[in-house]
């Protein structure tokens, strides 16, 4: 029987004061941080768009502080790798240090925007840890989805949907000719976007039947097998969530093994490669409709 290891975890609370004079404080994410047996961290904060927060964004200048702050530190979860602590110009903390969320809550506590003192939590199943304190602090409906009846199709949608790429930088279904001398064989693309080449979303099937896999596995394989010397990248995109043994595992890794460059996964299980997939749509690919070759 496998051993089940328990891990000991370090949570804060994100805290946003729409309006000082009116005193409401709101709660708008959470992160979860370890060091211990690995380096973990993971976090969520509510979208602008959330019936939370729109109650309380009474201008434009309130949202737009928000999704200030947002970004900000969005983009320094995701990107915090270094030793010191450093992205770009920005620096707290490093990530790699026990007391991660100890220099965050000094740095941030006098702050509109700021994150509660760290406290310690034990589990050996950090996602559903991370999903009941997300729900209880944060969202009361967010256990209310069952995660894994989402498609990873339309998890995808959804979020660039609430990123603002959906259908101006995303293009979906896609039909492209993998073959050069099969004119009239195409293939469906789920999702795309161009930034100098065309990158190509896959979504693997939530439904982990013998049969979708077997068609989506042969599908996908013959995309990368017939990758032109254009320089298409694939993205595999996947749900960890979904995978109740290791067969599908292997099935992303014989793919994205057989050409590194140019094919890697995407688990939607994962924020930080998630925002950094988003911040590469929203920062590289062309608008649609300066593409000549959409269709």
């Amino acid at each position: 029987m496998e051993k089940r290891i328990t891990s000991k975890l370090r949570y804060s609370i994100i805290r946003y004061t729409p309006d000082t004079l009116a005193g409401e404080t709101l709660n708008v994410g959470l992160i979860m941080h370890s060091c211990h047996e690995n380096v973990f961290t993971r976090f969520e904060m509510l979208s602008p768009s959330s019936p939370k927060l729109k109650y309380h964004f009474h201008n434009t200048h309130i949202q737009n502080e928000y999704k200030s702050f947002m970004n900000v530190y969005e983009y320094y979860f995701s990107h915090n790798e270094d030793l010191t602590g450093n992205v770009h110009e920005f620096s707290i903390a490093p990530i790699f240090s026990e007391d991660y969320l100890d220099k965050i809550y000094e740095e941030t506590k006098f702050s509109k925007f700021f994150f509660t003192q760290p406290k310690v939590a034990r589990s050996s199943n950090m996602d559903r840890l991370f999903n009941s304190l997300y729900a209880a602090y944060v969202d009361p409906l967010y256990n209310h989805v069952d995660e894994k009846k989402i498609t990873v199709r339309k998890h995808m949608r959804n979020l660039f949907i609430e990123n603002g790429v959906w259908e101006t930088k995303i293009l979906k279904d896609k039909l492209v000719t993998p073959i050069e001398d099969l004119n009239n064989f195409q293939v469906k693309i789920d999702y795309s976007f161009k930034n100098g080449v065309w990158n190509y979303l896959q979504a693997m099937p939530s439904d982990s039947s013998h049969a979708k896999t077997v068609d989506w596995f042969a599908k996908t394989k013959m995309l990368v097998e017939n990758l032109s010397d254009s320089g298409e990248v694939i993205h595999l995109v996947y749900h960890s969530s979904d995978f109740e043994n290791e067969h599908l595992q292997e099935i992303l890794n014989y793919l994205e093994n057989m050409d590194k460059e140019r094919v890697n996964k995407i688990d939607l299980n994962d924020n930080q490669v998630v925002n950094a997939l988003l911040l590469k749509v929203q920062n590289e690919a062309h608008d649609i409709q300066d593409l000549a070759e959409v269709m």
